[in-house]
Parts: C-alpha cells; structure tokens; sequence
C-alpha cells in the first residue's frame, strides 16, 4: 500500500459503491442494519469501506440483505472463489448422481413400506369374512397389493446399485 496501512478487508470499496448507488448515507446504511440486529454505527461503516476494519461472515450477510445483493457480489471479482472452483470430474458426477439415487430409492422404500404396513394393519381384516366383497375392501387389498409390488421393484433397485458399487 502506498500509505503504509494494512487493508482489513476486500470489501469495504464495493459496499461504498454499492451504497452511493442507492444513495443512502453511511448513517442511513448503518440504520438499516441495525433493524437487522446489528449494532453498528456510521463510523463503523466508514471504516469498512475505508478498508480499515475486518468484516466478519455475518456481518457481510446482513450487508448484503440490507444492500439487497448476493454475498458474492461484495466480492472484488479476482476474489470471488465460487467463479474458479475445479469442476467435478465426470466420474465424481456419476458417483454424486448414483449415490443420490440410492438416496433417493431409500426414501421410496420407507415410504412404501411404512405405508404397506399401515394399510395391512389397518385393513388386513378385509381379507376374511364377507366384506371382501365390498368395493372397498377389493380397492384396499389392491393398494396394499400395488405397494407390495413396489416394495419389490424397490428392493430390486437397491439390490442393483449394490452390485454395480463391488
């Protein structure tokens, strides 16, 4: 730095910019995130955009609500990490997805199972004495008997990815 001072913070010069462009003040900035719940003065807004005082993650989330702009945004562009992230190899994508399905066929099987079991519990007295012949009762069974398949095609699923994994 030409002046000798340390620079607390990369932000401080886009928030000032930002800010000028709504034309608030520092003390109208500083008001409206006090609203948010942060005690913070003018004062302490001039030495952010001064570069003289850090700025914490929470404090750069409240900045950016009040400012109305994503986080990212108060970034300088050669800061702005999300932007130079390696991108996954295609082999860690199928990987992602394969294990999101997993997930995913997990979910499915509780939920048919959990439900199977309610209806059997709850209906499986249709299966005897006359009101298997009531509409019903037949519709019942033939949910209970479309979660059973279900079920097994979803055993099914788990029981491929598991060999595709070895």
């Amino acid at each position: 730095m030409p002046d000798g001072r340390i620079t607390k913070n990369v932000v401080g010069p886009i928030i000032a910019k930002i800010r000028s462009s709504k034309d608030w003040s520092q003390e109208t900035l500083a008001t409206k995130c006090q609203l948010r719940g942060w005690d913070i003065s003018r004062g302490v807004i001039a030495g952010i955009e001064g570069k003289h005082r850090s700025v914490e993650d929470w404090e750069l989330f409240i900045l950016s609500k009040v400012l109305e702009v994503p986080m990212e945004s108060l970034m300088p562009e050669e800061n702005r990490m999300l932007d130079n992230l390696p991108k996954p190899s295609e082999n860690a994508l199928i990987k992602r997805r394969a294990v999101l399905e997993k997930v995913r066929i997990r979910r499915l099987r509780n939920k048919y199972q959990k439900t199977s079991d309610e209806l059997q519990e709850k209906y499986g007295n249709f299966t005897t004495g006359n009101d298997t012949n009531s509409s019903n009762a037949k519709q019942i069974l033939a949910d209970i008997g479309r979660m059973q398949k279900l079920l097994g095609e979803l055993a099914k699923m788990e029981q491929a990815e598991t060999s595709e994994d070895e």
